[in-house]
């Protein structure tokens, strides 16, 4: 890719200008190449994050308990040590989420 052509990218995409367009990019590109992610700016433009979510400083567990209370759901607290948060989390993203460097990302399309 010539430079230009990957300004052009970077530029489209936001990440130049938005902190968090930029944290997401960081983190899709421990998980996806950089084909994949010109792909999406040049499909959806700016707005190629809309389907990808970043879930900083968690690990499997905090993304499973965290998935486990979106629903709706509660465990009284005293019976929470025996749910196994980890394996819901790792059960829940098997086909979408991906644990990158600085926690989980939602890779949703």
């Amino acid at each position: 890719m010539n430079p230009q052509r990957l300004f052009e990218v970077l530029k489209e995409s936001g990440v130049l200008t938005n902190s968090h367009k930029y944290d997401v990019m960081s983190a899709y590109l421990e998980i996806c190449s950089f084909s994949e992610f010109q792909g999406l700016v040049d499909t959806h433009g700016y707005y190629w994050d809309d389907d990808i979510n970043l879930y900083k400083d968690y690990d499997w567990a905090d993304y499973g308990k965290e998935a486990f209370e979106a629903c709706g759901n509660s465990i009284d607290d005293n019976l929470l040590q025996f749910f196994d948060f980890e394996a819901y989390g790792n059960y829940i993203g098997y086909d979408y989420a991906h644990e990158y460097s600085g926690g989980i990302i939602e890779i949703i399309h």
